[in-house]
C-alpha cells in the first residue's frame, strides 16, 4: 500500500525534470509575453493625472438668519448633513461640466476621429477622465483630471474649483433674492390687512422689514464659501500606462501558461509512448482524418 502511494506521488525532482525537458515552453512563453507587454505599453498613449483638493466649511450664518435667530426663529435654511456628497454631485452636474467644456473646447479635443460626436459622447468621456471623490472622514473633495498633456490636466482640474465657486455664488444669490421677495410679499400683505393689536402689528412689521434687509445684504454680499486645500500642480509622472505592472502581470501569466503547457505536452508525449494508450491515439488520428 505504501509502495503504491510512493509510485503515484510526483516528487519535486520529477516536476523539475519535466520543466527541463519542456524548457522552451516553460521559459519561452513568459519571455514572449513580456516582450509583447513591453511593446504594447510603449504604444499606449501616456496619460497624466492632476489632482486638486478643496473643502467647503460649515456655512456661516447669513444676515437674515442671524436676525431670525434674534427673534427666536428656527432658521430659514440649513445644510444637509451629507453636504460633501451634495457638493460633489454639484461638481459632476452638467451645468459645471458644460461650462468647462465650452471654456476648454473639450468637444473638439475629445472628438478626435469620431464623426458623430455629440454632447452626450463628450460628457461620457469627461466622466471617464474626470473623477470627483468625497472623503467623508475629512470633508475634503478632490478633483482628478486625466489627460495626455500634463499642463492641460492641471488647468482643467483647477478650473473645476472656479466653476464650482461661480455656481455656489449664483445659487446663494438666487436663494437670498427669493427670501427677499417672500418678505416683501409678507410686508405688503400685512400692510393691507393690519392686525387687531397695534403692538403685535408693529413688532411683526419691524421683524419682517429687518429680515428683508438681511436678505438684501446676503444678496449683495455674494461671499465665497469654497476653500482650496491643494491647487492642482503639473504632474511629472504619467499615471497610465503602468508599464511595470503590465510587464509583471504579463510575465506571471506567461509563466503560468508556459508551465501548464509544458506539463500538458509532457503528458501527451508520455501517453503516446504507452502501448495501452497508443490504440486510442490511433483512433483519434483517424477521426481527425490523419494517418497514425
Amino acid at each position: 500500500m505504501i509502495e503504491d502511494k510512493e509510485e503515484d506521488s510526483i516528487s519535486l525532482l520529477d516536476l523539475l525534470t519535466v520543466l527541463g525537458k519542456e524548457k522552451w515552453l516553460f521559459l519561452g512563453i513568459p519571455l514572449l509575453a513580456v516582450i509583447i507587454a513591453v511593446g504594447v505599453s510603449l504604444l499606449l498613449t501616456p496619460m497624466y493625472t492632476a489632482r486638486a483638493v478643496f473643502v467647503i466649511p460649515d456655512k456661516a450664518p447669513s444676515a437674515s438668519q442671524a436676525l431670525a435667530d434674534q427673534f427666536g426663529g428656527a432658521g430659514l435654511a440649513g445644510l444637509s448633513k451629507n453636504q460633501g456628497a451634495m457638493y460633489a454631485a454639484m461638481m459632476e452636474s452638467n451645468t459645471v461640466r458644460m461650462a468647462l467644456a465650452q471654456r476648454f473646447r473639450l468637444k473638439e479635443r475629445y472628438q478626435k476621429t469620431a464623426k458623430d460626436f455629440d454632447d452626450d459622447d463628450m460628457l461620457k468621456v469627461m466622466k471617464q477622465r474626470i473623477k470627483i471623490n468625497n472623503d467623508v472622514k475629512t470633508g475634503f473633495i478632490s478633483v482628478e483630471v486625466e489627460d495626455e498633456v500634463p499642463q492641460f490636466a492641471a488647468d482643467l482640474a483647477n478650473a473645476h474649483l472656479e466653476e464650482m465657486r461661480r455656481l455656489l455664488n449664483r445659487m446663494s444669490s438666487t436663494e437670498a433674492e427669493q427670501r427677499s421677495q417672500f418678505f416683501e410679499q409678507q410686508i405688503e400683505a400685512l400692510a393691507h390687512r393690519p392686525l387687531r393689536d397695534p403692538l403685535v402689528q408693529t413688532g411683526l412689521m419691524t421683524s419682517l422689514i429687518r429680515l428683508d434687509e438681511g436678505a438684501r445684504m446676503d444678496q449683495a454680499r455674494n461671499s465665497l464659501v469654497l476653500h482650496v486645500v491643494d491647487m492642482a500642480s503639473v504632474p511629472e509622472r504619467r499615471s497610465f500606462p503602468k508599464r511595470t505592472l503590465i510587464v509583471l502581470v504579463a510575465g506571471l501569466g506567461g509563466l503560468f501558461l508556459g508551465t501548464l503547457l509544458a506539463f500538458v505536452r509532457h503528458a501527451i508525449r508520455k501517453s503516446r509512448s504507452d502501448p495501452q494508450s497508443q490504440e486510442a491515439w490511433t483512433s483519434l488520428s483517424r477521426a481527425l482524418g490523419r494517418k497514425a
